[in-house]
């Protein structure tokens, strides 16, 4: 899902993208180290002057929650602009293995950032009305860090590719790749394979549902529209919203402004990794929607939201988690 105000340097050339990093930075010795929830020691700082957040009066404080021995989970929080909100949204990206901080500097945070690794202001940023917390994880995600180591979706993807179809009825595939998507049922096909691995727990079996789903139904997207995954209405490659932002929070000064121990990275390979050699991706996230309604249950708030134009996180999938 596409933000307007990641269109306000429409005009400005692209920069070269910045390399991922990996590798340890000096460890700050300024933060404050106080026992939380369940016995958890948290990590804290206000970050200092105008990082990101550029009304001097807002406060925003970064911290780290050692979860387990060396299991160390990095959280941003920005205070809100407009009121005094008592509870703050939980925002966790997915991937798996893939950043958070896409939420403040590219979606519903306070900030863009420009070529010139400037930040500049997001009106439309979500803690108008709200604090906003983001966390990034699991550990090696991010700034989160540790010791170095070594079926719905996918009916979604042709609900929104094939039929009732997308909000612009957009529709570039000839019968033969519709077809394709047929591969989702009958013998030996996704569900079927999706009901094996579940049925066996065994890693290989999930890993190869795992790949069969990506390659025969997931893909056919990209393979056919030659259109970008988050907003269909613009073509790859897509350069927005900018990805300024990472070589940004790589500067010293962002770094040691919210207390990192180590240098950003847009993704983990790691996790991601052992997501798909497990098979763990999607094939064993049934729980999902109790998990939901346990939530629910228990009187805590929840709010899913879709993009009309995202294939990835479409609105299809959506009403049919909600219903």
């Amino acid at each position: 899902m596409k933000d307007g105000f990641s269109k306000l340097y429409a005009a400005v050339p692209l920069l070269a993208a910045s390399g991922a990093f990996t590798q340890f930075v000096p460890a700050p010795t300024d933060l404050t180290t106080k026992e939380e929830y369940a016995g958890i020691n948290v990590r804290y700082k206000q970050v200092p002057g105008v990082i990101c957040e550029l009304d001097p009066n807002v406060k925003s404080y970064s911290k780290y929650a050692d979860v387990e021995n060396d299991q160390h989970i990095f959280c941003w929080l920005f205070e809100a602009r407009n009121q005094d909100a008592i509870e703050a949204p939980l925002t966790i990206n997915g991937g798996p293995g893939s950043l958070s901080m896409i939420g403040p500097f590219q979606k519903l945070g306070p900030c863009g950032v420009g070529p010139d690794l400037k930040s500049f202001n997001n009106p439309y940023f979500w803690s108008n009305a709200s604090n906003m917390l983001f966390i990034d994880e699991p550990t090696t995600v991010d700034f989160s860090y540790s010791i170095p180591i070594q079926a719905i979706k996918y009916q979604a993807y042709h609900n929104f590719s094939v039929f009732p179809g997308n909000t612009y009825d957009y529709d570039p595939y000839n019968a033969s790749v519709k077809a394709e998507w047929n591969n989702l049922y009958g013998e030996g096909n996704c569900f079927d394979q999706t009901k094996h691995c579940c049925a066996t727990g065994q890693n290989s079996i999930c890993a190869r549902t795992e790949d069969f789903y990506a390659n025969k139904v997931e893909n056919l997207y990209d393979i056919c529209s030659g259109r970008d995954e988050y907003d269909m209405r613009y073509l790859t490659p897509d350069p927005f919203p900018y990805s300024y932002y990472v070589e940004y929070l790589n500067t010293p000064a962002v770094q040691k402004a919210v207390g990192a121990f180590q240098n950003f990275s847009e993704s983990s390979s790691t996790v991601s990794s052992a997501f798909d050699n497990n098979g763990d991706d999607d094939n064993r996230e049934f729980g999902t929607i109790e998990a939901c309604k346990k939530l629910l249950a228990a009187g805590v708030q929840v709010m899913l939201y879709y993009g009309i134009t995202d294939y990835n996180c479409n609105w299809l999938g959506g009403q049919v988690v909600c219903r």
